[in-house]
C-alpha cells in the first residue's frame, strides 16, 4: 500500500507552483502518493493551514520567501509561514524556495528558520528537486548549490580562525549595500569597533587603500562570503 503524503507549496508565481506540480508528477517516488494543495499569498497559506490542523495534517511544507501578506499583517513573508509550521505541524518537513542567493539571506535563513531543506531557485533543476524532496522526507536536510557554496565557506573561515562572526556580517551588510555609517543598526557594535574591524579587515586581505566596494569583491574572491 502506498503511503500518501500531504504536502502544501506556497509561491506567489501560478506558473512555478504548476512546474513543482508537474515535477512531482512525473517523478518516481518509491512507492509514495501525494496529495498537493497550493496556496498563492499568505492569506490563503494561513487558511489552509489552520484548517489542516483540524483536519488532516500536512506532511512536508515548500515556502517562497516572498508573498502578499495576511489580510491582518501577523504573515508577512514565507519565513513567518515557515515559523508557523514549524510549531504547529512539528512533525511536518519544512522547505524554502527561494531567489535570493545572497550570503546574508541564506545566512538568515539556516539560522532563523532551520529549514529541512533549502532551495535556491536558479540552483534547481527536475532531477535536483525531486532528489532533494526525498531527502528532505527521509534524511534532512537538503541543500542545494549554492547553500552548499556558503557552508564550505563558513567551514573554511573557522578553520582559519582569521574572521570572526562580526566581520563577516559586516562584509555580508556591505556587499548588500549597506552604508557604513548605517552598519551599528544591523551589528551589535559601535560604529568606531565597525570602523576598527573593517580597517583590519582591509589589512589582512591585504588592501591598503579599497572603498567598499574592493572589499566585497576580495571577499568574495577569498570565498569569504
Amino acid at each position: 500500500m502506498e503511503n500518501l503524503l500531504n504536502i502544501l507549496i506556497v509561491d506567489d508565481n501560478p506558473m512555478i507552483i504548476e512546474a513543482y506540480k508537474s515535477m512531482f508528477n512525473y517523478a518516481d517516488l518509491d512507492c509514495c502518493s501525494l496529495n498537493i494543495d497550493v496556496a498563492c499569498d499568505c492569506e490563503e497559506a494561513i487558511s489552509k493551514m489552520k484548517l489542516a490542523q483540524t483536519k488532516v495534517p500536512y506532511d512536508c511544507f515548500y515556502f517562497d520567501m516572498n508573498l502578499p501578506q495576511s489580510l491582518d499583517g501577523n504573515f508577512k513573508s514565507g519565513e513567518d509561514l515557515a515559523l508557523y509550521a514549524k510549531k504547529y505541524f512539528p512533525k511536518a518537513k519544512v522547505a524554502i524556495l527561494t531567489l535570493n542567493n545572497d550570503s546574508l539571506s541564506i545566512h538568515n535563513i539556516l539560522t532563523k528558520i532551520k529549514p529541512d531543506g533549502l532551495l535556491i531557485k536558479n540552483d534547481s533543476n527536475p532531477t535536483e528537486f525531486i532528489a532533494g524532496f526525498k531527502t528532505i522526507m527521509r534524511n534532512p536536510p537538503f541543500y542545494s548549490t549554492s547553500v552548499i557554496k556558503f557552508l564550505s565557506n563558513i567551514s573554511l573561515r573557522k578553520e582559519s580562525d582569521q574572521f570572526d562572526d562580526n566581520d563577516i556580517k559586516i562584509l555580508m551588510h556591505l556587499e548588500r549595500g549597506i552604508k557604513t555609517k548605517d552598519l551599528d543598526q544591523y551589528i551589535n557594535l559601535s560604529l568606531s569597533s565597525i570602523e576598527k574591524k573593517k580597517s583590519q579587515l582591509k589589512k589582512s586581505l591585504n588592501l591598503k587603500r579599497a572603498n567598499d566596494e574592493d572589499l566585497v569583491r576580495i571577499a568574495k574572491e577569498k570565498g569569504l562570503i
